[in-house]
């Protein structure tokens, strides 16, 4: 999709979605009302999230020097 030299960001539905966001307490749901609401958008062709556990990038982290928790840094998972 070619975006055209009249087009005007809209802005209105990020603020919903913001405001929206902090009234759902379920982390599962808000997690689907962020990419269904982000993929409705026109000019949005697929939106992800991708969650990050515990210990998932300790090896590569570049605050892991300054990490309170190196005991959980050094273990294999």
């Amino acid at each position: 999709m070619k975006i055209g030299p009249d087009y005007k960001p809209e802005f209105k539905s990020l603020k919903d979605l913001l405001l929206d966001m902090a009234l759902e307490r379920s982390v599962d749901a808000l997690l689907a009302m962020i990419v269904s609401r982000l993929a409705e958008r026109p000019h949005i062709a697929l939106a992800r999230i991708w969650l990050i556990g515990p210990r998932d990038i300790c090896p590569v982290c570049p605050m892991r020097s300054e990490c309170p928790d190196q005991e959980n840094g050094s273990q294999e998972a």
